[in-house]
């Protein structure tokens, strides 16, 4: 009579606090970060796309212009440091301290799409501005 058995084991797998097997999880994969707020992220989105039309508008007005893509991307590094795409946030800002004649503030905005954003598509083309900057400065020279 197997019948008691099977009603035993029954018992003993749905019993209070006993998790059925299917319901195992094994370790978790990849790092744990806290989820994105989805509405940030569509309003650090939108200041991007803003700015990346301010960097690529050429004109007369090319002073206002670069501090238009500079409020922009400033205020994504102001609302929301977790945006997805910081990288580029990192590199239009240092290209538009470029162009506006301020290379300290460029190359720190360039050197962290290098080090902290290795692998970005960014992270070349920074280090390309890195050096024509260096080349650029002049060096103090020493006594």
């Amino acid at each position: 009579m197997q019948y008691p058995l099977t009603l035993a084991l029954s018992l003993i797998l749905l019993a209070p606090g006993a998790a059925p097997a299917s319901a195992q999880q094994g370790v978790a994969r990849g790092p744990v970060s806290a989820p994105r707020d989805a509405e940030l992220e569509k309003q650090s989105m939108h200041n991007l796309e803003v700015a990346r039309y301010y960097f690529k508008k050429i004109g007369k007005k090319e002073k206002k212009v670069n501090k238009s893509a500079e409020d922009r991307l400033l205020e994504i590094l102001d609302t929301d440091p977790t945006f997805a795409k910081l990288d580029e946030v990192h590199f239009l800002l240092g290209e538009v301290y470029r162009r506006g004649g301020e290379p300290e503030k460029a190359a720190a905005n360039l050197n962290k799409v290098v080090k902290d954003y290795p692998d970005s598509i960014f992270a070349a083309e920074a280090k390309k501005r890195i050096e024509e900057l260096a080349a650029q400065t002049p060096r103090k020279k020493e006594n």
